[in-house]
């Protein structure tokens, strides 16, 4: 199971995620929905209240809705937590991001409550300004929103928190699982098929890191080359090799000995001193070597450049990538690919 595969849809189960999403809402008071990384609502909207939903139902307004949302998203996913925000209507509203590996996938987000008066602490970052929520023409009509209006839901910004870090901690849970089934499905597969596992690679609209792209705004030309390199001589026996086996097929990724170790079931102590052992690197050593060797045979037989086999191979500083390759080879990235062209 490729990370590239996944999609929010097949991490979280939508059919069953909504069950989970209605029972939530009932139990917070809150409404939530589920989205993409795009924004796009891959689930129905728990618990809607009467206001939002005469918001949803007119065009301009909805739209103005998933730009929010899909704002959210990215600022959650830029933080690494929660993000609690003020949506165009002025509701409360929180998304807390789903991530699987360094995949941003989407966001779950709840909220629809307003902030009580007396909550003088919620200081919150309204994502689109100067955009009213709805102001219809017929008088009894804006009558009638306002009602709704004032029939939301009031919460306390301290109770969003506490019940966006719950959210969170039940996502990191399901994600979690997601890349242990997926670690356990590449080990075992591959001790039952010993062929060398091919390298994943980066490419426009297919592998593409998504979350790295909506951030950065980086555009990767489309790409077919399928690199050299094999997996370590470690044998498949090895306590260690779950390890050697993920660094392999996960070339684009920069992977802490950290996770390397509770892949494998050990502390990190341990591992450091298994894993040297085992390979006669210590772990950086190792880890940053196969890197260079990667990118050598890139330079050697591509033309891409250096900033996109830096991003790659997982440095997404390439002044950083330059100083790793020049210290284990002695010479800069492009003085190594000239002296190849050179013969």
């Amino acid at each position: 199971m490729n990370i590239y595969e996944l999609n929010i849809k097949s991490v979280l189960d939508i059919p069953e995620w909504e069950k989970l999403q209605d029972q939530f809402a009932r139990l917070t008071g809150t409404a939530m929905i589920t989205i993409d990384y795009k924004g796009n609502p891959v689930s129905r909207v728990s618990g809607c209240t009467d206001f939002c939903t005469a918001i949803l139902n007119n065009p301009t307004t909805r739209k103005r809705c998933f730009k929010c949302n899909a704002l959210a998203g990215l600022e959650a996913v830029k933080q690494n937590k929660p993000f609690i925000f003020l949506c165009h209507s002025g509701l409360m509203d929180a998304a807390v991001p789903v991530v699987v590996g360094e995949r941003y996938l989407g966001a779950v987000i709840f909220g629809q409550v307003r902030i009580p008066q007396s909550d003088t602490d919620a200081k919150l970052e309204h994502l689109i300004n100067d955009i009213s929520s709805l102001q219809p023409e017929d008088r009894t009509e804006q009558e009638n929103l306002t009602d709704l209006y004032k029939r939301l839901p009031e919460v306390e910004h301290r109770r969003i928190i506490e019940i966006a870090d719950m959210l969170d901690s039940a996502v990191k849970y399901v994600t979690n699982r997601v890349l242990k089934i997926r670690s356990d499905s590449l080990v075992y597969g591959h001790r039952t098929d010993p062929t060398p596992l091919p390298p994943v690679l980066e490419s426009e609209g297919e592998l593409a890191n998504e979350r790295f792209r909506e951030i950065s705004g980086f555009q990767a030309p489309p790409r077919s080359t399928d690199y050299a390199g094999t997996i370590s001589n470690v044998p498949v026996s090895s306590p260690v090799y779950p390890a050697i086996a993920y660094i392999d097929r996960n070339r684009h990724e920069r992977i802490s000995m950290q996770d390397m170790a509770k892949l494998c079931h050990m502390s990190t102590s341990y591992f450091s001193k298994l894993f040297l052992k085992e390979t006669g690197e210590n772990y950086t050593d190792y880890f940053n070597r196969k890197k260079i060797d990667w990118a050598k045979d890139a330079l050697s037989n591509t033309d891409e450049n250096i900033n996109l086999i830096s991003l790659n191979f997982g440095f997404q500083d390439t002044s950083y990538f330059v100083k790793v390759f020049k210290r284990y080879e002695g010479i800069t990235p492009s003085q190594y690919r000239n002296s190849k062209r050179m013969k």
